[in-house]
């Protein structure tokens, strides 16, 4: 028989009296400890980052060892520009060019979840007709006590052709800059992936 423990949230560590059974019951964990059963991303052992709840349960919410809490001081709107660029290239050579130039707003609220949210919009250059001219997008991304932040960006680049690309950053001073790449098979008929590179160059 085996000591088991009430897991609601499914994260592998439960709350309350131990139940030993020989089987395993449903919404139940081996490991005791947790701190609070409604949040997935709370329990001992998790990463501490800056979205307000104590994640690794020792007490101190968005700060490890103690301490007033590591993440305030990022909190805030950062604004600034976005430019996203598909190529379908042969080789070295550019077949086709779609670059789209435009603005990113990013929002770090410790109250919200994901804590970093955000939006951007840009217009197409050129005359390819398969992407709308005017384009948006969506950034959703946790942060890290020391500032980094691994997130996505969704890009519409038509109401149909929506594509996320992952990423990770650093906020340094008053400063968010992201940049990544991805690729991007726009059309059935595309015979290789386009190459995407994308850039948000924002501030405080």
């Amino acid at each position: 028989a085996t000591s088991y423990y009430s897991d609601s949230d499914g994260d592998g560590y439960g709350v309350g009296n131990a139940l030993v059974a020989c089987n395993a019951p449903l919404a139940h964990a081996t490991q005791a400890g947790d701190c609070d059963d409604g949040q997935a991303s709370v329990h001992p052992g998790e990463s501490e980052i800056c979205d307000g709840l104590d994640n690794d349960c020792d007490g101190n919410t968005d700060s490890v060892g103690g301490g007033a809490s590591q993440c305030s001081s990022f909190a805030g709107s950062y604004t600034g520009s976005y430019a996203l660029r598909a190529q379908e290239k042969l080789g070295n050579a550019v077949i086709n060019d779609m670059p789209c130039n435009g603005t990113a707003s990013i929002t770090i609220n410790l109250a919200a979840s994901p804590s970093v949210q955000g939006t951007v919009s840009c217009q197409r250059v050129g005359g390819l007709i398969l992407f709308d001219a005017n384009q948006s997008g969506t950034i959703t991304g946790e942060l890290g006590l020391d500032g980094s932040v691994s997130g996505t960006l969704v890009h519409r680049y038509n109401s149909d052709l929506v594509r996320s690309y992952n990423f990770n950053a650093q906020l340094s001073g008053d400063t968010l800059n992201i940049a990544g790449t991805g690729s991007l098979l726009p059309h059935p008929m595309s015979a290789v992936p386009w190459e995407v590179t994308y850039n948000m160059q924002t501030s405080r």
